[in-house]
């Protein structure tokens, strides 16, 4: 069921004509699990359609050796044909009976009323509707913004704890699914009475069956327009997510020509299969006439299956049927009785048409369609690229090697310039050396697609393997970790896959990146120092893949706050793709991006601002500004501006990021709620505390929700909050945030972890301002001894914690020993900072205090000064940190009194 505009009332019509199979349907919805009750109906809508005599061979086949099963659905269409009897026929009683089971039918059917808030939005017609849950068409109804979007709602009587916790765990990964080509899971929550529910972008569109007859898309066309269908599709699958109801409903075109696929991994997170996500039984919520054979048997469930759907989809495009026992859609297109309008409504004749399909069309379909799984391409990409090769006239690999076939490709492809003349007489020479040039090239191709379609299988089969220990319906399962099943994947990866380095460094470099996500940085940096000494074993320093795997290791040590360590990693990797790709590739200006921002971190803005002005050049160039790489990009550039303290020129680059990902991720994207977040830090930095509220508590929110509230984006934002209400007068509605981030990143990260050591230091300052100022010593000296540990002794981050604890003792009265405290912070403030960053005025400023408390008053007015000339520059005039600062040189250069 998709998110957009068709028709909802097909099944209720056909239940209102069939009131017996309703009484007998309802019976079944009442018992046996939910997978059954879905693959029952199913097989029994899709049976409706046939005509009797087809029915039997269409059950074998859908059924196999599940007699059962057949039997159900058998006996839903012996009843679905018996004649309705009259009221006054004389079975009133079971005419009264049908009656009730109808209503009762129905009015689990009836769609919920217009008007209803659900969240912040207010429902609108229906658009849609499933076996467990129904579409309607909302408007955001909290005042904030106008928005029209499609929400799902999980039906009533189907919120049970285990679809709602395989919701929020789902819901993540749905967010994540940035592609052009797939709709956007904008926002989710429950409603009052307990239900999911989640909102995502309404596509106006049509179905792409119908968006090409209209259009009277050419064959040529239409193959191109299902070639982007896949590259979304392989998007998802290398997301580890299987999108299993490919067909024309699911797939939406605008009116200006994109593609957009729905329901992408919504059926996987509302039914109740038990395996992950590439390996749940075909039972669940699937149309039978575009179900792979192996979901009509009910087996487990992988990428292949969403290959077998392209290629339905492929020839229902080109021939305009489902394909029959012959699934060339040459001889579908044929045999139809209607192939004249067929051939015109694709700009073409009857034979052209023919002539079209017949060749490598019907070869890549063929394929696409094999019974058989592991016959198939082995990823989608493999069929987008066969699809390319088609178009653009070279040999398609499902067509094998014969000599004559690439010969006739490769005098195709070049037919303007190979007269009659030149074949005759090159044909002795040229021709030879062509077919054999031709000849080495596909079977160098072949043997790359079947060296990386085993690995994948190996991959696939190794992920199946490991996922299924987490069956949910085993005691074990229902308590097991993130951390506990890649500490599995660890072991078998070592057990498995000896003497096989180049599937042992793909997934170890996977298990690294995830240990990284988990706050586990040791793991992740041992793993991947063995994925790239496997890398180097497998394919060489010079290797792409080599490439890959240093960059992310470098990343992983950035992460960690090693950046000595990262910086000459990224170094490498970055000299790497430049070698491997040219200077101009996205892939070289993404090293340095990261490798800028790492730079940044250290404190190096002179290095860090131009190399990331240039990738981000690159990046716009290629990718385009509104590309989400350079989105992030851009908002990297603006940190280093404002971590510089250049504050005129980062305002408007946060301010222009904020406007494109609203306009490109919409406004309920993880990535839109840190460009509002990243604003929000600034004004609140800049002294406007009310223009940084809302944004940073909106942020927050869209955060809990489409991430849940322990995960570390969300321990960040709640950090950043309390620190806005610290610096705003409100440290009582402070201290519970920073202690909740604190807990969280603890939990997360470990004790010794930088974000830990930024929550000590923020709830020990703000304890001290109310006054607790001994329970704040013990914090801010945690925090200063992880900071050293973690980032240096002359990091900026060190000269801040340096800051924090000489202000507490000498709140505490200890002026001698904050003042011992402050000429350390101002060194290292003098050295981290520019002349005229803000920090280091906060750092001289307090260092003014400690001194004139100390005595020394020459020193207290010379800092002061320094501090209140930087604040008079950097601030707005009439900030309160430039009036204290003032205050303070006036009190320094007071004569004091006798």
């Amino acid at each position: 069921m998709g998110l957009g505009r068709h028709p909802t009332t097909r099944d209720r019509r056909r239940c209102a004509g069939r009131t017996a199979s309703c009484r007998v349907a309802a019976r079944v919805m009442a018992q046996g699990t939910e997978d059954r009750r879905a693959r029952v109906d199913a097989l029994f809508a899709a049976a409706l359609e046939r005509e009797a005599g087809e029915r039997p061979a269409f059950l074998g086949e859908a059924c196999g050796e599940d007699g059962a099963l057949r039997a159900e659905v058998e006996e839903l269409l012996r009843l679905a044909d018996l004649p309705f009897p009259p009221v006054d026929g004389g079975a009133p009683a079971l005419d009264e009976i049908r009656r009730e089971a109808l209503d009762a039918v129905l009015s689990a059917a009836e769609p919920e009323a217009e008007g209803t808030r659900v969240g912040p939005y207010r429902l609108g017609r229906e658009i849609g509707r499933g076996g467990m849950g129904v579409v309607h068409l909302a408007e955001r109804a909290d005042g904030q913004f106008e928005q029209r979007v499609a929400v799902k709602l999980v039906r009533r009587g189907m919120a049970t704890d285990e679809i709602e916790g395989r919701f929020l765990r789902e819901r993540q990964i749905l967010a994540r699914l940035a592609h052009p080509g797939i709709a956007r899971l904008l926002d989710g929550g429950v409603t009052e009475d307990g239900r999911a529910y989640f909102a995502m972008e309404y596509v106006e569109g049509e179905p792409v069956d119908r968006y090409c007859d209209r259009k009277r898309l050419s064959v040529r066309e239409r193959v191109e327009l299902l070639a982007r269908v896949g590259d979304a599709v392989q998007f998802a699958h290398r997301n580890l997510v299987v999108h299993r109801d490919l067909k024309p409903g699911n797939i939406l075109v605008t009116p200006d020509g994109q593609v957009r696929l729905l329901d992408f991994g919504i059926a996987a997170l509302l039914e109740e299969g038990r395996e992950g996500p590439l390996t749940r039984a075909g039972a669940g919520p699937m149309t039978p006439d575009y179900a792979s054979p192996e979901q009509l048997r009910g087996e487990p469930v992988t990428t292949a299956s969403d290959v077998y759907q392209l290629g339905l989809l492929l020839h229902v495009l080109l021939a305009g049927v489902r394909p029959g026992p012959d699934a060339r859609p040459s001889s579908s297109a044929g045999g139809a009785p209607d192939l004249a309008a067929l051939s015109a409504a694709r700009r073409t004749t009857p034979r052209g048409l023919v002539r079209e399909l017949r060749g490598d069309l019907d070869t890549i379909v063929a394929m696409a369609l094999r019974p058989e799984p592991e016959r198939r391409y082995a990823t989608a990409q493999q069929l987008v690229d066969d699809l390319g090769r088609h178009l653009s006239g070279r040999p398609v690999l499902a067509r094998g090697d014969s000599v004559a076939y690439r010969a006739r490709r490769f005098a195709r492809r070049h037919r303007a310039g190979l007269t009659a003349a030149v074949l005759f007489l090159l044909a002795a020479t040229a021709y030879v050396v062509t077919v054999t040039g031709q000849a080495r090239e596909i079977a160098r191709e072949r043997d790359r697609v079947r060296t990386e379609a085993a690995k994948v299988g190996q991959v696939r089969d190794f992920l199946v393997g490991l996922f299924a220990g987490a069956d949910p319906s085993t005691p074990e399962a229902q308590t097991i970790t993130a951390r506990e099943l890649l500490e599995r994947g660890d072991a078998r990866v070592r057990a498995e896959l000896e003497g096989q380095p180049e599937v042992q460094a793909e997934l170890l470099d996977v298990i690294g990146t995830l240990h990284a996500s988990l706050g586990s940085y040791e793991l992740a940096v041992e793993r991947l120092r063995t994925a790239l000494a496997l890398r180097k074993v497998a394919h060489g320093e010079r290797s792409a893949p080599y490439a890959d795997t240093l960059f992310h290791l470098a990343d992983v040590l950035r992460e960690k706050g090693s950046y000595d360590q990262a910086e000459p990693l990224f170094r490498e990797a970055l000299d790497l793709r430049r070698a491997l790709h040219g200077e101009e590739d996205p892939a070289v200006a993404r090293v340095m991006d990261n490798l800028g921002l790492t730079y940044a971190e250290m404190g190096d803005y002179a290095r860090a601002e131009p190399m990331i002005r240039q990738a981000l050049a690159i990046l716009r160039r290629h990718e385009g500004e509104e590309s989400p790489v350079a989105l992030g990009t851009l908002g990297n550039l603006a940190l280093t501006l404002k971590w510089k303290g250049d504050f005129a020129a980062a305002e408007p680059l946060l301010r222009e990021a904020l406007s494109l990902t609203r306009r490109i991720r919409g406004e309920r994207h993880l990535d839109t709620a840190w460009a509002m977040e990243r604003l929000g830090v600034f004004l609140g930095q800049r002294g406007d505390p009310r223009g940084a509220e809302p944004l940073m508590v909106e942020a927050l929110r869209m955060a809990e929700g489409l991430l849940g509230d322990s995960h570390p984006d969300v321990a960040l934002m709640t950090n950043n909050l309390a620190k806005l209400y610290a610096v705003s007068g409100r440290p009582g509605e402070a201290e519970p945030l920073f202690r909740r981030a604190l807990a969280l990143n603890r939990k997360l990260f470990g004790p010794r972890h930088q974000r830990v050591a930024i929550n000590l230091g923020n709830l020990g300052d703000v304890v001290c301002g109310l006054g607790r100022h001994a329970e704040a010593v013990p914090l801010l000296a945690e925090s200063l001894a992880i900071r050293r540990e973690q980032l240096g002794p002359d990091h900026p981050e060190t000269a801040l914690a340096l800051h924090y604890l000489g202000r507490v003792h000498l709140a505490l009265g200890e002026a001698e020993r904050a003042w011992a405290i402050y000429r350390e912070a101002v060194r290292v403030a003098r050295a981290a900072w520019d002349a005229d960053h803000p920090f280091r005025a906060d750092v001289l400023a307090g260092a003014g205090e400690a001194a004139l408390s100390a005595g020394r008053r020459a020193e207290a007015a010379r800092l002061a000064a320094e501090a209140l000339s930087i604040r008079e520059r950097a601030l707005p005039p009439g900030h309160e940190s430039t009036r204290k600062a003032a205050d303070l040189l006036a009190r320094a250069s007071a004569r004091p009194a006798r």
